[in-house]
């Protein structure tokens, strides 16, 4: 089953989308879901103020 994501950019995400979309994405091979993972994580940090 593929992952829906949401329909909008990474910093409208709310906490769940993004919480949700780590989780259920982190091992997906495909270069593309990883870029998307990792902009994810990158968004979740900042909101935590573990990274700019």
């Amino acid at each position: 089953m593929t992952y829906a994501w949401p329909n909008k950019i990474i910093h409208e995400f709310t906490d769940d989308e993004l919480a949700d979309a780590i989780e259920r994405n982190e091992a997906d091979r495909d270069p593309v879901i990883r870029d998307l993972v990792r902009d994810c994580t990158r968004e979740w940090e900042r909101r935590r103020g573990i990274t700019a």
